[in-house]
């Protein structure tokens, strides 16, 4: 028969050791950190790709006003020119019934 004391410190030792290989296996606070460090520079690195990507469609309307002006402009030449086109074909319809009597 094994005396108590050593049986109580034979089992103690063993506790100790595997609680010692437990501990070994976690990672330190360093590691912990780096990680941490390098999964916040993945998430930041993702968004300035986002906006690089697609920050033209960000801007909110900023520069709307002038691209408004042009395509005013544009518009007001087009329909100068549907008019003039309209009074050469009223001209031309207009010859046409005159042949036509």
């Amino acid at each position: 028969m094994v005396p108590i004391k050593e049986y109580v410190d034979a089992r103690d030792d063993a506790i100790e050791s595997r609680l010692g290989a437990k501990l070994d296996k976690l990672p330190s606070s360093d590691t912990v950190r780096n990680n941490i460090w390098g999964a916040a520079l993945t998430v930041l690195g993702i968004l300035l790709a986002v906006l690089a990507f697609g920050g033209d469609r960000f801007d909110a309307g900023i520069g709307q006003a002038d691209s408004r002006q042009t395509q005013l402009e544009r518009d007001s030449d087009q329909d100068n020119s549907m008019a003039e086109i309209n009074e050469k074909l009223d001209i031309l319809i207009a010859g046409s019934e005159l042949k036509g009597r």
